[in-house]
């Protein structure tokens, strides 16, 4: 007994019971050697049960929850085990890990060994996603799976679209926010606040035609081409950059927005604002406290909004998109009507 312990006191003590990396990945296997459940662990608890079957599934439940797992199932297959051989083998295949590392590689490794053999895990689900998964448009609904080359085309990689074709009669306004997108990882947003970063990024402040934009319909967020945001907008959604109040501010990317805030207030000087911290620049204070800037509103026709929706994650392939910061297409005319472009001459 005090040999076996010893065994535990120093599982526990190189796993790191109060660290950061303290997190490992194991799995479980048959009399045969045949896994049957990958998990993620820490400290030395899942190894203290060799021959109880409730107790392990005590300690696996309070490590997982219930997430991605059968325990009716991962239960029967543990005292059947436990009947016949006397108890669970149990193998750590990564550690010192982070918790998120740790999802990543459980998730890949149930990924791999379901690819190749389908329904032996008693895991339920093929574990976390990556953000990129979480954010994919999968086809068939699976966020994360491993998948041959071919399924992966059809199901996952980003489709090609072309908007005129799509729904080119529905004035638009496309905002490239490829500066912007990338410092969402920088700043470490969460997942509910992705949307929110997405939708700042857009809202503005463009240097664009008040009069022309306010016969959009929706703007259309892009990072390098793709579909990322979609946003209802109508004629009073617009405004130039000293009418948004405080709390009307976009808060992300924080990087731009608080040299931004010191612009708002209208009677602001130069010399104030640069007192203040902001640019040493007059001629870009003026020109930026001119830029327009937008506020989403509720769509008007639920259906068309939900059909442009669908082109989130989508790859517009119009050479127009590629270098330009707003792009319409449309054009109004000296009586208000709306004339669409043809993909050949968007501007």
């Amino acid at each position: 007994m005090s040999e076996r312990n010893d065994e535990l006191t120093r599982l526990s003590y190189t796993l790191g019971e109060n660290m950061e990396d303290r997190f490992y990945v194991y799995m479980l296997q048959d009399d045969n050697g045949k896994p049957f459940y990958i998990g993620k662990g820490q400290g030395g608890r899942v190894f203290c049960h060799e021959n109880d079957a409730d107790k392990l599934l005590e300690v696996i439940r309070s490590e997982n929850g219930d997430r991605n797992v059968d325990y009716s199932k991962l239960s029967e297959k543990i005292k059947t085990i436990i009947k016949s051989s006397g108890k669970v083998e149990k193998v750590i295949i990564k550690w010192g890990l982070t918790e998120n590392e740790a999802f990543m590689c459980e998730s890949a490794l149930m990924n791999m060994y379901d690819h190749i053999f389908p329904e032996t895990l008693t895991n339920i689900s093929n574990g976390h996603a990556s953000n990129a998964e979480k954010h994919s448009h999968a086809l068939d609904g699976y966020k994360t799976k491993a998948r041959n080359v071919q399924d992966f085309l059809d199901n996952v990689a980003i489709r090609e679209v072309d908007f005129k074709e799509y729904c080119g009669n529905i004035p638009v306004v496309f905002i490239t926010i490829n500066k912007s997108y990338p410092l969402m990882y920088k700043e470490k947003c969460a997942d509910l606040q992705r949307e929110d970063f997405i939708y700042d990024s857009a809202r503005g402040f463009w240097d664009i035609n008040i009069r022309r934009t306010r016969y959009a319909k929706y703007v259309l967020a892009l990072y390098r081409q793709i579909v990322v945001g979609v946003y209802p907008v109508n004629e009073d959604s617009w405004r130039v950059t000293t009418d948004f109040d405080e709390k009307e501010f976009p808060i992300y990317p924080k990087k731009y927005r608080e040299n931004d805030k010191l612009l708002i207030q209208k009677n602001r000087t130069y010399d104030e604002y640069k007192r203040l911290g902001g640019q040493n620049d007059e001629k870009w204070f003026d020109t930026r406290r001119k830029r327009i800037g937008f506020e989403k509103c509720k769509p008007e026709n639920s259906e068309e909004y939900s059909y442009l929706c669908k082109l989130k994650g989508t790859y517009l392939k119009d050479r127009f998109f590629k270098n330009q910061m707003s792009v319409y297409n449309y054009d109004v005319d000296k009586d208000g009507k709306l004339r669409f472009y043809s993909s050949a001459n968007w501007c």
